[in-house]
């Protein structure tokens, strides 16, 4: 790859950092197996814990058990045709999506 291309490359990625650090929405990256891989400081705020206490947690665990059917049914949707999905947490709050 020429170093024009890299040059390109890596402000394309900042820039997307930026936009994901940035962005005042919650913004919660999951592997395929529902796992917390990132997640933004806006989606920090919202669920209430540091980015060391979410990477690497299932996201179901973070919910209370009657929130992770819907979960699983969201996900699985790809969140399609939702204006807003509701979330009970584990500490009782709820949180939109």
């Amino acid at each position: 790859m020429s170093s024009k291309r890299d040059a390109e490359v890596e402000l394309d990625a900042n820039a997307c950092q930026g936009i994901f650090t940035h962005c005042t929405d919650s913004i919660i990256v999951l592997d395929g197996n529902g796992v917390v891989q990132g997640c933004n400081p806006a989606a920090r705020q919202l669920l209430g814990q540091g980015a060391e206490s979410l990477n690497g947690r299932r996201f179901a665990d973070l919910l209370a058990p009657e929130s992770q059917d819907e979960l699983t049914t969201l996900l699985w949707s790809g969140f399609t045709g939702l204006s807003d999905a509701e979330l009970k947490l584990r500490d009782g709050a709820r949180v939109t999506f």
